[in-house]
């Protein structure tokens, strides 16, 4: 199964939503919340609890009268698969997936209990389900523990082996120094005027994958900035992996992953490498998953330099205090921020994150058609909404990088 910081819990009591298109202290809110029942809020109170048993009656409760809710399919997936049986935890993940919740996640948890129920071909259907849908980290996938059933069949390599990836055009290997002396693989894709030569005050969008990740998590969307005279720089942070049909060099090189504080100082050298190669255009920076809450601390560290950041997906930490009662990374932001999440990743408490946000000028978008991180602009891994979310950000992104 993935991780437990996949699973996404909601509080006990529905979430006093926001209106669409609401304005507050700190910023718009674009997209319309999900609605939770008082018994769904309640099935989700008991999950959280870890009373599984009680909590998948009262998901199959909600069922009952609202079959196509995928929220609770998938909630009653996570139940099922503590407390079985695991054949149908399967089927819960696969009709989550099926109404499009979570769905590369769901195709995935749904192989997971195949696996543990011992039906290998359906685990195998499920698996390739979940990698064509958007799945990517691989190196989960290598040592799940749920997944062992699966990975004793011959068929195992054919479903570890992904398209050989090609770099965007234009798109040059570099190498740049983190704050800590390490060594991180980048790619810089430049804007080039007539004479060929780099526009040096050019904008640039600095793009941080996700964990498990790695830079050609942005493969579709380079192109796309590139073409609208933004520069990028897509790093291969220590917190990835394989994924997208290539390695983290940077990891691969170091021979282990890092954590988030080690990518965050891959992230600050980033900064230094742009600017000491001569850079002088406006940054902005986009983060997807657990590298949007390290964009709030980019921002918060580098008050002068960034015009904007977005923050796809993410957690709770990038709005709380630090352990010693230190600012949140959030409240110290100096620029404005795109905080942008999918629908079923809405929680009681985003509306509190949002707030925790500095300045005036902020975003909280909703996505009404959205997957995990900054996948939700991959038209291969978000077909249905890709589009609307790419608009979605290059108009912020025009507005601010202009501004800047």
């Amino acid at each position: 199964m993935l991780p437990a910081l996949a699973v996404v819990l909601t509080l006990a009591s529905p979430p006093a939503a926001p209106a669409p298109d609401e304005t507050t202290p700190n910023g718009r809110v674009v997209g319309t919340p999900p609605v939770v029942s008082e018994l769904h809020a309640s099935a989700d109170g008991l999950l959280l609890a870890g009373s599984a048993a009680l909590a998948a009656d009262a998901y199959r409760e909600v069922l009952e009268d609202e079959p196509r809710n995928g929220r609770a399919w998938y909630r009653l997936g996570i139940c099922l698969l503590d407390v079985g049986p695991f054949a149908d935890a399967a089927e819960a993940f696969a009709r989550a997936g099926e109404l499009g919740w979570r769905t590369s996640d769901a195709h995935y948890n749904s192989a997971c209990a195949h696996a543990l129920d011992g039906d290998v071909d359906a685990g195998y259907a499920l698996l390739d389900r979940a990698v064509a849908t958007g799945f990517t980290d691989m190196d989960h996938m290598a040592v799940d523990p749920d997944l062992t059933a699966l990975r004793d069949d011959p068929r195992w390599d054919e479903v570890c082996v992904q398209e050989t990836r090609t770099a965007p055009e234009g798109a040059r290997p570099v190498t740049l120094e983190a704050t800590d002396g390490a060594t991180v693989h980048a790619e810089w894709t430049p804007v080039l005027g007539a004479d060929g030569e780099e526009d040096l005050a050019a904008p640039v969008v600095m793009l941080l994958h996700q964990a498990g990740s790695n830079l050609a998590e942005y493969d579709s969307v380079v192109p796309r900035l590139n073409a609208l005279g933004w520069a990028c720089l897509a790093t291969d942070a220590r917190g990835g992996g394989r994924a997208w049909g290539r390695g983290n060099l940077t990891v691969d090189a170091a021979g282990a992953r890092g954590g988030g504080e080690e990518a965050s100082r891959d992230f600050a050298g980033a900064v230094r490498w742009l600017r000491d190669r001569g850079c002088t255009g406006p940054l902005a920076a986009i983060g997807s998953s657990y590298s949007a809450g390290r964009v709030y601390l980019l921002l918060a560290d580098h008050p002068d330099e960034f015009a904007c950041g977005v923050a796809y997906s993410g957690g709770r930490r990038f709005a709380q205090p630090g352990p010693d009662g230190e600012p949140s990374w959030a409240s110290r932001v100096a620029a404005p921020v795109m905080y942008s999440v999918p629908v079923f990743e809405y929680e009681a408490d985003s509306p509190e994150r949002f707030a925790a946000i500095a300045g005036t000028d902020n975003l909280f978008r909703i996505q009404a058609r959205g997957v995990h991180g900054a996948s939700t602009l991959d038209p291969r891994r978000n077909p249905a909404g890709w589009e609307e979310e790419w608009a979605a950000l290059r108009d912020w992104l025009a507005a601010h990088l202009r501004e800047g």
